[in-house]
């Protein structure tokens, strides 16, 4: 949790991805959800604000020197909202057939808003600097950024990375709690039929290119969000009595600790799935 002792809020957060043991679909949707609990503990009412930010990771194509990713290919980010969730939605140009090529999506299922698509265009500083003048004014969020003229200053270099703010408000009457969830989805359904990189080394595949599993169930990143949404209670509810059943267990510490240290290997790209049967 969050506190101070100049702040009369508590802030508390919780995030999960399913992993339900039994149930390898449901252990397997490309996303992950962070609810934040926001609690006045003052004496007056307070008007908060909790923002979410992401920057479109499509269209990687590899990272430079100082570690920035490189884009390859023009990217889009684009605000939605279906009535029941809200949220912006990242894609690109790249190729369908290509390893770069994929959906992101931010979503809150929260009405009281403000969205910032696309942070200002500039030099590496310039869009984290007029987003938190921004929002450290009000808590609020302008759809467009000050400057109209996106890209078209007189920098040579221009950040071609698009990244974009979700925020969420609420006004708290003293003892008052409010929560608010984002969730964070993808779809990247292109991977190369090898392990590459690091330790392995590249096998002689060529350019052939397997699907992810996933991406037949969850085609873009919304349907996933759509989905995670609407089954919510039950993700949450049968990934904590889960957590609650290994934690609570009898077994030695030492064996908790390490089955719990090791799950990561199940829920990474360490283990996935490839083609229509998830082989």
């Amino acid at each position: 949790g969050l506190s101070a002792d100049k702040l009369p809020l508590t802030v508390n957060m919780t995030a999960f991805s399913p992993l339900i043991p039994g149930n390898e679909e449901d252990s397997g949707i490309p996303a992950v959800c962070f609810r934040y609990t926001v609690g006045n503990e003052g004496d007056k009412p307070c008007e908060i604000s909790v923002c979410a930010t992401q920057s479109n990771f499509t269209s990687c194509g590899g990272f430079d020197l100082f570690g920035n990713m490189i884009v390859r290919d023009e990217q889009k980010n684009e605000f939605f909202d279906d009535g029941k969730i809200r949220g912006l939605i990242f894609s690109s140009k790249a190729p369908e057939n290509s390893r770069r090529y994929g959906t992101m999506c931010l979503s809150t299922p929260c009405r009281n808003y403000t969205v910032k698509p696309e942070w200002l265009a500039g030099g590496w500083w310039d869009g984290a600097h007029d987003f938190f003048n921004e929002f450290a004014a009000d808590g609020k969020l302008s759809y467009n950024s000050a400057d109209s003229n996106q890209g078209e200053g007189r920098l040579e270099f221009v950040v071609r990375l698009k990244t974009g703010s979700l925020a969420c408000g609420a006004l708290l009457q003293p003892g008052e709690k409010a929560e608010f969830e984002f969730v964070l989805s993808w779809c990247f359904p292109n991977r190369p039929k090898s392990w590459e990189g690091h330790v392995c080394p590249a096998r002689d595949c060529g350019d052939e290119i397997v699907k992810n599993y996933y991406s037949y169930r969850f085609p873009d990143a919304l349907s996933a969000a759509k989905y995670f949404y609407e089954n919510y209670d039950r993700l949450y509810g049968d990934s904590l009595n889960f957590a609650d059943a290994l934690f609570s267990s009898d077994a030695d510490k030492w064996i908790i600790d390490a089955v719990n240290g090791t799950l990561s290997v199940l829920r990474s790209t360490t283990c996935f799935r490839i083609g229509r049967e998830g082989t």
